[in-house]
């Protein structure tokens, strides 16, 4: 939780400057880049390797503008030149990544040097295994630590797999909710909504002890 649950849309300079003050490392979650990814294809496959392989893992950020050492720890919020960056990063995800990745956020974050830092917010995707498809590239990657490797055959099949268990596991407690409920209320009118999560993120999206979002759900209007 290296922005301390705060929404991409809340994150401000200091809020990056805290993650050099406080030396917050690289790691599985974490990626800095000091530049823009560029326009060659293989910068584009570059960027789309670096999302999808941590939706494959556990979700995280990608901070794109802050100098790194050689141990993964940032040293300086730089940032890049104002630009349509946050479009382009998110038009090449929507159409070069298969299954395409609910609740992946993209802000620039303006600097008082007049630079923007851009950061990605992956989610920890339910839909994972997600696959490049630039150009036929068709490949899934894996973070493992500060580095991403290609899936192979074996864990592919385990993602999917895990997938697969995890929508059964949804789809039964949902069902014995929804018979606990119907026994409860027996032959009276009720309206029952059920919903699942699309994404998991470290974010706050709303506080479920809000007693105003609280009131609304018992007595919508």
């Amino acid at each position: 939780m290296i922005f301390r649950g705060k929404k991409l849309s809340d994150i401000q300079e200091q809020d990056l400057q805290r993650l050099v003050d406080d030396q917050v490392q690289e790691r599985d979650t974490v990626e800095y880049k000091r530049d823009m990814y560029g326009n060659s294809d293989e910068d584009k496959r570059e960027m789309l390797r670096d999302i999808t392989s941590m939706a494959n893992h556990r979700g995280g950020y990608l901070v794109i503008g802050v100098e790194e050492d050689d141990e993964g720890i940032p040293t300086n919020v730089v940032g890049i030149e104002v630009g349509n960056h946050v479009d382009r990063l998110r038009d090449s995800c929507l159409d070069n990544i298969d299954k395409r990745i609910v609740g992946l956020d993209i802000e620039d974050i303006p600097l008082s040097n007049n630079r923007v830092v851009i950061v990605v917010s992956i989610p920890t995707s339910i839909n994972a295994p997600h696959m490049v498809t630039y150009k036929g590239l068709n490949q899934f990657w894996k973070r493992y630590g500060r580095q991403k490797e290609k899936m192979t055959i074996d864990e592919i099949g385990e993602a999917f797999d895990r997938k697969l268990s995890n929508l059964n596991r949804l789809d039964r407690f949902l069902f014995l909710r929804k018979a606990e409920i119907l026994e409860t209320i027996g032959d009276q009118p009720y309206m029952i909504i059920s919903s699942s999560p699309a994404y998991l993120r470290d974010e706050a999206v709303f506080d479920i002890r809000d007693e105003n979002l609280r009131d609304k759900i018992i007595k919508p209007p």
